[in-house]
């Protein structure tokens, strides 16, 4: 009985941690896909107090959207390129997390604004820009 404990107990505290890693995932998903929300509907003042200094996001009074990423990197997005929509998993893999891109209004295909894509990541419910290219 002792020797089934020492094999039981183990693999039962690996599955317990691999279930709580699983959970933390889903959440940092879930949280992603609420900050996603924030940024699609331009709930910007939402969307910036779920993340955690140095990243930010903040809105000019022209509307424009100022976004400092975890490295303290600042980049200006006007506010006619906004919103931000949801886009497919990260083309640059230095970057985890949620890919999300503001385009903006195009002439006769061809997008006015350079693209700027925004990528995102939680972990532990914490927000953070983890950069941001144009």
């Amino acid at each position: 009985m002792r020797k089934l404990l020492l094999l039981v107990v183990p693999i039962a505290v690996i599955a317990l941690f691999m279930g709580s890693r699983s959970a933390a995932r889903a959440e940092d998903t879930f949280w992603g896909q609420v900050f996603a929300q924030q940024m699609f509907g331009q709930r910007y003042a939402e969307a910036a107090a779920m993340l955690v200094a140095p990243s930010a996001l903040e809105v000019a009074p022209d509307g424009s959207l100022a976004l400092t990423d975890r490295a303290g990197n600042s980049t200006a997005v006007p506010a006619a390129q906004l919103p931000f929509k949801v886009s497919e998993p990260p083309a640059e893999p230095r970057f985890p997390g949620r890919t999300m891109m503001a385009i903006g209004p195009s002439t006769g295909g061809i997008s006015d604004f350079p693209m700027v894509t925004l990528y995102v990541s939680f972990d532990g419910g914490e927000g953070h820009i983890e950069g941001v290219v144009r």
